[in-house]
C-alpha cells in the first residue's frame, strides 16, 4: 500500500490526505451511507490516528486569540467514543471591516456595474486577511479595496480553484476603469454613474 492516499469527493470541494498506515477497511451499505454517497455504499479506511488543519475566519471586532481559544475548548470537548483528541495553537491575525463611504468605493461600484451591466452589491464576506488589517493599522486613512473573480463553484483557495475566463476578462475591464474613475475622483472630477 503507498505511503500516503489521496482523495476526496467528485466536485472537488472536499480534499483529503492520509499518511497514516491504513490498518483496515469497512464497507458499509447502511441507508444513510448510501444517501449520503450517492451510490449503493461507502468504504472507509481505518487508521490509527487521524490530523486536520483547520483555520478560522473570524468577525473584525474578534479578538483573534480569544477566537482561538473558544475554538480549541470546543474541539478538545468534542472526544466521540473517547478518542483522544491533542489541539495546539498556531498564528492568529486580526480581522479587516472596510469602510465603503469612500471615493475608491464609489468609483468600485461604478466600475464593477458597468462590467457586469448589474447593480454592484457589497457581500461580507472574509475579513480575516491578516495583512490588510496590518496595512489598514499602517495607513489608516487608506481605502482598501480587494477585488476578485469568483462564484458559487469558484473553490478559492482550493486544490482546483478555477476562475471562469468570462468574469476574469470583465474584472481586467472593471479594474481598468476603476482606476480612471478614481484618479477622476482623486483629481475633483465627479465619478459617473453606471451607464
Amino acid at each position: 500500500m503507498p505511503s500516503q492516499l489521496t482523495g476526496g469527493c467528485l466536485c472537488g470541494a472536499i480534499r483529503y490526505t492520509i499518511s497514516a498506515p491504513v490498518t483496515g477497511l469497512r464497507a458499509c451499505h447502511c441507508k444513510n451511507c448510501q444517501k449520503h454517497s450517492g451510490t449503493g455504499g461507502t468504504v472507509n479506511a481505518v487508521v490509527p490516528s487521524a490530523r486536520a488543519k483547520l483555520s478560522l475566519r473570524i468577525h473584525p471586532a474578534q479578538d483573534p486569540a480569544e477566537a482561538q481559544a473558544a475554538l480549541m475548548r470546543h474541539l478538545e470537548s468534542m472526544r466521540p467514543f473517547g478518542i483522544a483528541v491533542e489541539v495546539e495553537a498556531a498564528a492568529t491575525g486580526k480581522g479587516f471591516f472596510a469602510d465603503t463611504s469612500g471615493p475608491a468605493y464609489d468609483a468600485a461600484r461604478v466600475a464593477l456595474a458597468n462590467a457586469w451591466g448589474a447593480e454592484s452589491v457589497f457581500v461580507a464576506t472574509g475579513g480575516s486577511i491578516p495583512l490588510v488589517s496590518a496595512l489598514s493599522e499602517a495607513a489608516p486613512d487608506a481605502e482598501i479595496l480587494l477585488l476578485g473573480t469568483t462564484d458559487g463553484f469558484a473553490n478559492i483557495h482550493a486544490p482546483n480553484e478555477r476562475v471562469l475566463l468570462d468574469e476574469f476578462e470583465k474584472a481586467v475591464l472593471a479594474e481598468a476603469e476603476f482606476f480612471g474613475l478614481y484618479a477622476d475622483a482623486f483629481a475633483g472630477r465627479s465619478t459617473a454613474s453606471p451607464s
